[in-house]
């Protein structure tokens, strides 16, 4: 059982084009806690800005550093980018999902423009104890399925740009395999960047 977000790389509403920053630009990076965190180290080794001077902040209070205008920009989530995108109160440069969002989409993605193949969202599971009888994990399945056919509840998902999967992509046997695939994947990249809990 599993839904996405996707990081929103975002910076002060200004009228200048679309361009990898320097190195002398200041991204706010979030804790390791935080969770667009990897996804920004990700990128910053991918197009080599290692270089890029950071400051460690709380997803709150960076957004509004972004939009105060005392750093340049911000990885977030953009379930909690989008309202201040509206707004106009700072800028979508790029999205790291692998399609453009249907509420952005003007906003291209970081695979279209330096990334090619790049994909990172934030995603949501549901999980029980190892051990749990397979008739509650059936349960909770069914729950499940049954809220994520209520209309309601999905439009005010999609309005936070939530991305909403096909059913098959839903059950635990699914939610398995992507977790031990993600794990693999960022363990990879918070070696080579060297983020830990510490």
């Amino acid at each position: 059982m599993r839904n996405s977000t996707t990081a929103t790389c975002c910076r002060k509403t200004r009228k200048t084009p679309t361009r990898i920053p320097p190195a002398s630009t200041c991204v706010c990076r979030l804790p390791p806690a935080e969770l667009p965190r990897p996804t920004s180290q990700g990128i910053h080794h991918e197009v080599e800005l290692e270089t890029w001077r950071t400051c460690s902040r709380l997803r709150g209070p960076a957004l509004v550093d972004v939009i105060g205008g005392q750093v340049d920009g911000i990885f977030d989530q953009t379930n909690t980018a989008l309202p201040q995108i509206k707004e106009a109160k700072v800028r979508a440069l790029a999205v790291t999902s692998k399609v453009r969002l249907p509420q952005l989409k003007d906003v291209p993605t970081l695979s279209e423009t330096v990334l090619p193949n790049f994909e990172a969202s934030t995603w949501y599971g549901v999980y029980a104890p190892k051990g749990t009888p397979q008739p509650v994990l059936d349960k909770v399945l069914a729950a499940y399925q049954k809220v994520m056919t209520d209309k309601a509840f999905t439009d005010k998902m999609a309005e936070q740009a939530i991305q909403l999967l096909p059913a098959e992509q839903y059950t635990g046997a699914a939610l398995g395999k992507h977790t031990e695939n993600e794990v693999a994947r960022w363990k990879t990249v918070a070696a080579r960047t060297n983020i830990s809990l510490d």
